[in-house]
C-alpha cells in the first residue's frame, strides 16, 4: 500500500497533516472532505443515482449502504457494503467536468482500501465522462489478494482504463466502483496520483497474494504492506558477521547488537520495529535482492520510508543504498530524526542526489535499503519505495 506519504520531515518532505487546501483537481475524497463541490451518489436498479449527505446513506434498493467510520481522524472513511442481492450496485464521486488528459500516460487513480468481506463477483472501478462515456478495470482479483483488515493502497493507472468512447478530457465521474455481488469495504484518500517514470503495465492480482503480483515494481517498491518486494531479503550485520539473512521479518545480528520484528501500523505486521543496543559497535540493516538500474532517477527522486522514532538516537544515523561491495553511498539523519516527535509516523524522503561516494553506481544497485548506527536506537520502517520529489521540492544539489 501501499499508502504513502503521512508526515513531514524538515529540510524535505511536505507536511500531509496540516491544512493545506485540497487540490480539486488530483483529490477526490480525501480526510473525510469533497474538494471540488462534489457529492457522493449511490445507485441500484430503482435509482442509479441517490445522493449521500455524511458518508451515511444507501441506494434506493437497498443494494450499496454507507456509513463514515475512523481512518487517521474522526469519519475521514467510507465504509461501503454491497448486499447479496443479485443486482449491479455503484458508489460514484461526482462534480463539475475536470481535463485529466494531460495525466494519462503519467498518473494513477489511486485508493487506499481495507477489505472486511472480499468479493463475490467482479469490481469494477473508473471514470465517467457523462453516461454512457465512461471506462473502468476489474479489481476483484486485487481485493481478493489483500489480507482481511489490512489498509492497501491500490493504484489503477489512467492508461488502463479504457473504452471506444472514454474521454478524460472532460471527467465529471471522478471515481466509480460496482459489483454485482457481495462487498463490504473500506475507502479513503482518493487521489489521482504521479506514477514513478519507467512505471508500466495494468497492476493484476495472482492466487498467491503477494504485493509484488498486486502490481508493485520492484525497481521502485521495496517493503509495502508487510512484504518485500522482488526477491529480496533483509540482512543484520554486526562485527560480528556483515551479511546475515534472517528468515521472514524477525532475527537478530550475530553479537545482538541489532534486532528486527514486524510491528503493526496500519495493519498487522506491516511494519518493522529495529532495535540497536547500548554495545559499543555498528549494527546495519540491509535490504537486497537481484540488482536494478535506477540511475535516471537521480535527480528526481528519493529513496522514502515511513518512519516512527521510539527512542531517539545518540549517535549518527545512516541511510544509503549498496551496489556491490564496496560501491556503497550513505546519508547521515540522525539530526532529522532528533527533530521527530516520538511514537508519530512520518514520511522521510532522502534525495538520490544526496548518497553520493566516489564509487557508487545507481545503475547496479543490489542493497536498495540501508540503515544503521553504533549507538542505542529504537525506531519503526514501513512502506520503503522509490518516489518521485514534489516539483521545487529541495535536494543535496540546491
Amino acid at each position: 500500500m501501499v499508502s504513502l506519504a503521512i508526515g513531514a520531515v524538515s529540510g524535505f518532505a511536505d507536511d500531509k497533516s496540516g491544512s493545506a487546501a485540497l487540490n480539486a483537481e488530483t483529490q477526490y475524497f480525501v480526510k473525510g472532505q469533497l474538494p471540488g463541490h462534489r457529492g457522493i451518489a449511490l445507485g441500484d436498479p430503482k435509482n442509479w443515482f441517490t445522493e449521500v449527505k455524511g458518508l451515511n446513506g444507501q441506494s434506493q434498493g437497498g443494494k450499496v449502504k454507507m456509513v463514515p467510520e475512523d481512518f487517521r481522524t474522526k469519519a475521514d472513511t467510507m465504509r461501503v457494503t454491497w448486499s447479496a442481492s443479485s443486482e449491479q450496485g455503484n458508489l460514484a464521486i461526482y462534480g463539475s467536468p475536470i481535463n485529466l488528459s494531460a495525466y494519462k500516460e503519467s498518473s494513477a487513480l489511486m485508493f487506499d482500501v481495507k477489505v472486511h468481506t472480499p468479493p463475490t463477483q467482479g469490481v469494477q472501478v473508473g471514470m465517467d465522462c457523462e453516461y454512457p462515456c465512461r471506462a473502468s478495470y476489474e479489481i476483484a482479483s486485487i481485493l481478493k489478494s489483500i489480507p482481511a483488515g489490512r489498509w492497501t493502497s491500490i493504484p489503477i493507472p489512467l492508461a488502463c482504463l479504457k473504452s471506444s468512447n472514454f474521454d478524460l478530457s472532460k471527467i465529471n465521474g471522478v471515481f466509480l466502483m460496482g459489483t454485482a455481488g457481495a462487498l463490504d469495504i473500506s475507502l479513503t484518500n482518493i487521489r489521482l496520483q504521479k506514477l514513478p517514470e519507467g512505471f508500466s503495465g495494468c497492476p493484476g492480482a495472482e492466487e498467491d497474494g503477494s504485493a509484488e503480483a498486486s502490481g508493485f515494481n520492484p525497481s521502485f517498491f521495496y517493503f509495502v504492506n508487510g512484504k518485500l518486494i522482488g526477491q529480496r531479503g533483509i540482512n543484520l550485520g554486526d562485527p560480528g558477521k556483515w551479511g546475515h539473512p534472517i528468515d521472514g521479518l524477525t532475527g537478530k545480528s550475530a553479537t545482538g547488537k541489532i534486532q528486527v520484528k514486524p510491528e503493526d501500523f496500519q495493519s498487522k505486521g506491516d511494519a518493522l520495529n529495529i532495535t540497536w543496543s547500548k554495545k559499543d559497535a555498528k549494527g546495519e540493516l540491509g535490504i537486497y535482492g537481484p540488482p536494478i538500474d535506477i540511475a535516471a532517477f537521480q535527480d528526481v527522486a528519493a529513496l522514502t520510508f515511513d518512519v516512527k522514532v521510539n527512542t531517539q538516537p545518540r549517535e549518527s544515523v545512516m541511510v544509503g543504498m549498496d551496489c556491490g561491495y564496496p560501491c556503497r553511498a550513505e546519508y547521515e539523519i540522525g539530526m532529522m530524526l532528533r527533530k521527530l516527535k516520538p511514537g508519530t509516523w512520518t514520511s522521510f524522503p532522502v534525495p538520490l542526489n544526496c548518497l553520493s561516494a566516489g564509487n557508487f553506481d545507481l545503475s547496479k544497485i543490489g542493497g536498495v535499503f540501508l540503515i544503521s548506527t553504533s549507538g542505542r536506537l529504537d525506531l519503526s520502517v514501513a512502506n520503503i519505495r522509490l518516489e518521485k520529489l514534489p516539483q521545487g521540492a529541495k535536494t543535496c544539489k540546491d
